[in-house]
């Protein structure tokens, strides 16, 4: 360390006097967590809550917003159609049960014809619920 200076420092509308070391390093220039919090570039929170207890109406909320929406595919990428994956046995029951679920509530919709795009389906069981999720990594390329 060369030594140090005490510049004011502002942030929007925040004066802060800030003391800043000389130093020879080649990295670039960094603020003291103290400095950070005084000019409200940070918050330190020393409890964490359940933000969900303040708004419990988000509990019954499935997700999904209003209106249509069509994904713009660029027709210049080759389509994939993946095969299903496997998945336990012992969970083919809960998952056809979901996925009606998930049909009634308009998440989904059964298709009968086949589609240029298929993404694999991955199943996953976190806190004794099942969850279906796609993986829908070759389309994502294909997305404009």
């Amino acid at each position: 360390m060369e030594g140090y200076v005490t510049l004011p420092t502002r942030y929007k509308n925040k004066f802060v006097d800030v003391q800043y070391y000389v130093v020879h390093v080649n990295q670039k220039p960094l603020l003291s967590g103290q400095a950070s919090e005084q000019l409200g570039l940070i918050e330190r929170i020393h409890e964490v809550t359940n933000e969900l207890d303040k708004y419990p109406e988000l509990r019954t909320l499935t997700g999904t917003l209003p209106g249509t929406y069509s994904i713009k595919i660029d027709p210049t990428v080759t389509s994939v159609v993946h095969e299903p994956r496997c998945h336990p046995k012992a969970l083919s029951a809960k998952i056809h049960t979901k996925l009606k679920e998930m049909e009634a509530d308009g998440h989904i919709t059964k298709m009968t014809e086949p589609t240029n795009w298929v993404s694999s389906v991955v199943t996953v069981v976190q806190n004794g619920k099942l969850r279906i999720c796609l993986d829908p990594k070759d389309l994502n390329k294909a997305i404009r």
